[in-house]
């Protein structure tokens, strides 16, 4: 009998259907990356409110108000 594997959305619990459209999040200390759902992501999220909401809570984390002033940089484009 085949294995049912279903997998939820780590912002708001959806459950992820045939048709939805997820995306897979990696993020630590210096980096969020975003990418097409993978079945091996660690972090997965059921579309961009939600990985907008992660990268929102990432900005603000601990690890971010920590950093020294002189280590920040902003690019412009």
């Amino acid at each position: 009998m085949p294995r049912i594997v279903q997998y939820e959305c780590d912002g708001c619990g959806k459950i992820k259907g045939s048709d939805n459209h997820w995306f897979s999040v990696s993020a630590d200390g210096n980096s969020f990356q975003v990418s097409r759902f993978d079945r091996n992501a660690t972090s997965v999220f059921c579309g961009e409110q939600c990985v907008l909401t992660a990268l929102s809570d990432w900005l603000a984390s601990a690890k971010m108000h920590t950093a020294r002033p002189e280590t920040l940089a902003v690019v412009n484009q």
